[in-house]
């Protein structure tokens, strides 16, 4: 037992110090006016998001490089959301469009995929970037953003939750800090293995689509992603900028947070590149052997693990303006382990959850 945990967790550590050192490495991106000509549509899948939706049009209206047209795609909400687009459409500073989904309610496609499919006929743009009805960006996120369309085909940008005391919240905040840190790494070194469509941005023209994964409810930005890799390697990228980080809501409760845990286990084993499955696995592996560690007192490998994380982990939050998360590591370190394991057991067993009003599998 001692030789399994001790062989994991020292080449997780090795792993970590490899990737905090191409984390430092790699340049920031700089915002710039170079790329301005770039156009840009941002579509906006959304789904009863009346109460979140105001302050991302705000966000969207007051943009140093506006985009050329904005799209809410509604999915059939029924809390007023198209009303509160309609309000907005009158003074908006861009062309602001309600596009009202007309997938069927037992159609295997998932709703996120649908709507980009079904949309992208009718854009004419350069570039399409997706995001959340629930999120937040900076006046300066669509300018670091065409700074990077130069030579790429798909740009994956930061994501972090809108900070709030509740520990619940700040305990997601690291999580996906750890989760960000990854994808950033790995996209860096030219083997993506996640990011997310609040923060997505794609050429239009190159649009590969959903096929073989459209009835996932999962991997709108994902699986779209590792197409694009596969297409064009190389021509994928992170954008490494304060500018360019999105803050969305945070699960506040518990079945919520497990719902969305499980929607992003259920994609894992799905992936066509090898990579991603195999770092999945050897995550879950370090967390077994972690449990282990625990188990059998054997602290000294976990001293060396958690040590190392504290300090990528620390370095990636004061980056994006949150070094008041980075006490909470230690906490949120102790927990986690059961978490990962917990999740990824049942992600190898079929089970049903509720998102956004649907219930999937």
């Amino acid at each position: 037992m001692e030789i399994f945990y001790g062989a994991t967790l020292g080449i997780w550590t090795i792993g970590l110090l490899f990737a905090w050192g191409i984390w430092l490495w790699f340049p920031t991106v700089k915002s710039t006016t170079l790329a301005h000509d770039v156009s840009f549509s941002v579509l906006i899948p959304v789904r009863n998001e009346v109460q979140n939706l105001p302050g991302l049009l705000y966000d969207l209206a007051n943009q140093s490089k506006r985009p050329a047209e904005v799209w809410i795609l509604d999915d059939s909400s029924t809390d007023g959301t198209a009303e509160l687009v309609r309000a907005w459409q009158t003074n908006f500073p861009v062309p602001l469009h309600l596009w009202h989904s007309d997938r069927p309610e037992n159609s295997p496609i998932s709703p996120k995929k649908y709507a980009l499919t079904a949309l992208m006929p009718q854009l004419q743009t350069d570039w399409i970037v997706t995001t959340d009805g629930d999120c937040r960006v900076s006046p300066n996120w669509l300018e670091t953003l065409a700074g990077q369309t130069p030579n790429r085909v798909f740009l994956a940008g930061p994501i972090s939750f809108l900070p709030q005391k509740k520990a619940w919240v700040w305990a997601q905040i690291i999580e996906l800090a750890s989760l960000q840190l990854t994808a950033a790494v790995t996209l860096l070194m030219k083997i993506p293995t996640m990011c997310s469509a609040a923060n997505m941005a794609f050429q239009r023209a190159t649009f590969p689509g959903y096929a073989g994964n459209a009835h996932i409810a999962s991997g709108d930005d994902e699986f779209l992603m590792h197409a694009y890799q596969a297409q064009f390697p190389g021509q994928v990228a992170w954008v490494k900028s304060p500018h360019a980080l999105v803050l969305t809501q945070a699960q506040t409760s518990w079945s919520g947070f497990i719902a969305q845990r499980k929607r992003w286990a259920s994609k894992w084993n799905r992936y066509t590149s090898w990579f991603p499955r195999v770092l999945a696995v050897f995550v879950f592996l370090v967390n077994v052997a972690t449990l282990s560690a625990l188990v059998t007192g054997d602290y000294h490998w976990l001293f060396l693990r958690w040590s190392v994380e504290i300090g990528a982990l620390a370095t990636f939050l004061a980056f994006f303006g949150q070094k008041k998360w980075i006490a909470q590591i230690p906490i949120v370190q102790i927990f986690y382990p059961l978490y990962v394991v917990y999740f990824g057991l049942i992600a190898q067993r079929k089970s049903t959850y509720v998102w956004k009003g649907r219930q999937w599998d």
